[in-house]
């Protein structure tokens, strides 16, 4: 329904209004905002959801599905994607194979980035290149760039130095992502 008739949204300052007591009305009832769409309390976070932002592997199944595998001893990185509507799903002969794009090396920091900086914790280094396959000296310049920005931080979490978006990088995410690009 939204999609033929998209609601009026309020000004951005209304927005802004709403985010700031929605996030303080969360807070305050234990909740913190593990990821940029997702609240949870302590230890109740989604695994599920988890995986995805930490460009974790999964499988899509069924009508609509998208996943992403790696295949380590090939180098590669894919993501899948299977036919939308559920009526031609069902109804092609091969409707339930998947449509296969290969992740090219050139693109891999920006898709792991994309999703493991909606992560309020962010990553690691090793986790960069385990998950990329490629070397952090790929991103380094970038990642310290937006720290003189203000944009990302350096912190240690649980015995690790951990990179993610400052609180100001959070609300700006997509220019902290236009920095890798």
């Amino acid at each position: 329904m939204f999609y033929h008739r998209p609601p009026t949204l309020p000004v951005e300052n209304v927005l802004e209004e709403i985010q700031t007591n929605g996030h303080g009305l969360l807070e305050g009832k234990d909740f913190h905002q593990y990821e940029v769409s997702a609240y949870a309390m302590s230890n109740r976070e989604s695994i599920h959801n988890l995986n995805y932002w930490s460009f974790g592997d999964y499988l899509g199944i069924g009508a609509g599905a998208h996943g992403k595998l790696t295949l380590p001893t090939e180098n590669k990185i894919i993501r899948t994607r299977k036919v939308k509507q559920p009526n031609h799903y069902f109804s092609a002969l091969n409707g339930r194979d998947a449509e296969i794009k290969e992740i090219p090396m050139q693109e891999r920091s920006v898709e792991f980035l994309m999703n493991t900086l909606r992560l309020r914790e962010g990553f690691n280094q090793s986790q960069f290149e385990k998950r990329t396959g490629l070397a952090f000296e790929e991103i380094a310049k970038r990642v310290e760039s937006q720290i003189e920005k203000g944009l990302m931080q350096i912190v240690e979490v649980d015995d690790e130095l951990s990179i993610s978006a400052t609180s100001n990088g959070y609300r700006f995410l997509n220019s902290v992502l236009g920095g890798f690009l």
